[in-house]
């Protein structure tokens, strides 16, 4: 005789952790301002230009200081890195306080309320630090490489670098969509702890 056997239904697979506890999925509501390209590309060349200029004078300055008059020569170690951070800090304040009058402006008109206005605040600062990281290294570098030609012709140089990194870098965050990722993040936090911050803001 035989026994028939019945198979048990699989017990469901739960994982050690909960997903999208940690990573919610906040979707904004509220609106964003209008593009203007012009103020865009005007905006953009002065935080690239500055971010290029901030770190080759960095470059310049730490080499007046390390020159070595016992060997005749130039100590240049570290000062790529030391150009860059200071690229990023400088230029996430020049990015803030750009978008902060920005912002500011789209809110006295409208079309943003207090959470949009606050996470786009938040996304420039963010990739104004990383586009600076990156224009500050780039900068640096190549004001480090062009320093026999002469203080003039090597910050001019890293300048003009330093500026093209920034671009490269601010273009890359924006057509990847990470700097509309995290204002949508911010916005959608803002909106979700209290109701006043995705009205619009009356003048």
């Amino acid at each position: 005789m035989s026994i028939a056997t019945t198979s048990l239904p699989p017990l469901p697979q739960t994982a050690w952790y909960n997903p999208g506890s940690y990573l919610p999925d906040i979707q904004a509501e509220s609106p964003q301002a209008p593009e203007y390209p012009i103020l865009d590309k005007v905006e953009l060349a002065i935080k690239g230009l500055y971010a290029g200029r901030v770190s080759s004078q960095s470059v310049m300055s730490g080499l007046e200081k390390r020159w070595d008059l016992d060997t005749n020569s130039l100590q240049t170690r570290g000062l790529a890195g030391r150009g860059a951070f200071v690229a990023a800090r400088k230029t996430m304040l020049v990015a803030g306080g750009l978008s902060i009058l920005r912002n500011m402006a789209s809110l006295a008109q409208g079309d943003v309320n207090v959470a949009r206005a606050s996470g786009n605040v938040t996304s420039d600062i963010a990739t104004g630090a990383i586009s600076g990281l990156v224009a500050g290294t780039t900068g640096a570098l190549a004001a480090n490489a062009f320093i026999n030609s002469g203080a003039a012709i090597s910050g001019g140089v890293g300048t003009l670098v330093g500026a093209i990194g920034f671009v490269a870098a601010d273009y890359l965050l924006d057509k990847t969509g990470f700097k509309d990722f995290l204002s949508d993040q911010m916005t959608g936090v803002l909106e979700g702890l209290d109701g006043q911050s995705a009205l619009p803001v009356q003048f």
